[in-house]
């Protein structure tokens, strides 16, 4: 934090964080797409195959 309030950032300080960013978005994007396929494909699913109990 005082880098950056004094403006003393290097580049290669700044390039380490924008990485690190980029990683973190990837990973959030890849938990997304899981997510959205998830939920997509519960809901293909029948009534019944819904309900735990109409399978007994």
């Amino acid at each position: 934090m005082q880098k950056y309030e004094t403006d003393t950032f290097d580049d290669d300080t700044m390039q380490a964080y924008e990485a690190h960013i980029a990683a973190l978005e990837r990973l959030v994007g890849r938990q997304a797409l899981e997510l959205e396929f998830l939920r997509g494909s519960s809901a293909t699913g029948t009534t019944a195959e819904k309900r735990p109990y109409a399978r007994d």
